[in-house]
């Protein structure tokens, strides 16, 4: 397995807070869809603000960075990446790492703001199917946060990407694919207790058939 350690980001100031204690668990506020997504996204590693070597981030980096492990470690077997959406909505509203086994959100990665939604063949009446496959269009930026911890984490970031979203012909909970094909974007964070830049400058985030329901509980 190859080593992966970033080269410093020098000159890169990040300031943060109290990071977010990656053994907590955080309800979903809403009754919602999570479904698990396949990520690797290929960038160049910057240090000193020039390129300095090629990286692709795998889903299983996403999650270690975020639960505060080094990204060399094994991923536990019920932590999965997911996005979360939630019924009767058509876009996800942030990704996750997801515990399959308690049905926990186990930390959020990031917050996703949906631009240039447009929805094709489906009927606002029940959304019934109209024609075809239902499916809707959208542009997704997802804002990293701070997780981890001050060894292993993410600091800060947005990735963006056009998803292609592929929706049942009727019920609350819609979505039963989605696609993303390419991504760009700038992240940071902390690798063995060095701050690193990554330029991303393509990817692919695919949903791999599993999903979750899961329903909020009453406040």
């Amino acid at each position: 397995m190859k080593a992966k350690q970033w080269i410093a980001a020098c000159g890169a100031a990040l300031v943060f807070g109290m990071l977010a204690d990656s053994t907590l668990a955080f309800p979903i506020d809403s009754t919602s869809q999570v479904v698990q997504v396949d990520a690797s996204l290929s960038g160049v590693v910057l240090t000193n603000g020039f390129a300095a070597y090629k990286d692709i981030l795998t889903s299983a980096d996403i999650i270690n960075l975020a639960r505060g492990r080094a990204m060399t470690n094994a991923v536990p077997t019920n932590e999965v990446l997911g996005l979360v959406i939630p019924c009767g909505e058509d876009v996800p509203t942030s990704l996750v790492v997801f515990d399959k086994v308690s049905s926990n959100n186990l930390v959020t990665v990031a917050d996703i703001d949906a631009q240039d939604v447009v929805e094709y063949k489906v009927s606002y009446v029940g959304r019934t199917q109209s024609s075809g496959r239902p499916r809707a269009d959208a542009v997704l930026k997802a804002n990293f946060g701070v997780t981890g911890d001050t060894t292993n984490g993410w600091t800060s970031g947005i990735l963006a990407f056009p998803v292609l979203v592929r929706l049942e012909n009727s019920g609350s909970c819609l979505v039963q694919s989605i696609s993303a094909k390419t991504a760009v974007g700038n992240l940071k964070g902390i690798s063995a207790g060095t701050t690193n830049a990554i330029v991303i400058t393509t990817g692919k985030i695919i949903t791999n058939g599993q999903s979750w329901t899961i329903v909020a509980s009453p406040p």
